[in-house]
């Protein structure tokens, strides 16, 4: 939420998350970031972030970072491309 390049972009990451979902492809969001650090990320804050951006798809707080870490996320955003099976296929 607070993320000057995401603010930038959020637009086309919605639209491009519904050019994929006319493909079947499902998407999420993930918000990983320390709300402490970052006030503009609390939970409260992505719910007015999801709503002003009209996300359509599901928007989750990793509040221990352990999904990040799992996948390696090292900035913001990081995109996961995974296929049917599981199975990265993009990075980004």
């Amino acid at each position: 939420n607070h993320c000057p390049y995401v603010k930038a972009v959020i637009s086309r990451i919605v639209r491009d998350a519904g050019d994929l979902r006319a493909e079947g492809i499902g998407f999420v969001a993930i918000n990983s970031n320390d709300a402490d650090a970052y006030p503009d990320d609390s939970f409260d804050n992505m719910k007015l972030f999801a709503r002003a951006n009209a996300f359509t798809f599901p928007y989750l707080y990793d509040e221990s970072q352990a999904v990040a870490r799992a996948y390696g996320a090292v900035c913001t955003p990081d995109f996961f491309g995974l296929n049917s099976a599981l199975t990265l296929q993009y990075r980004g």
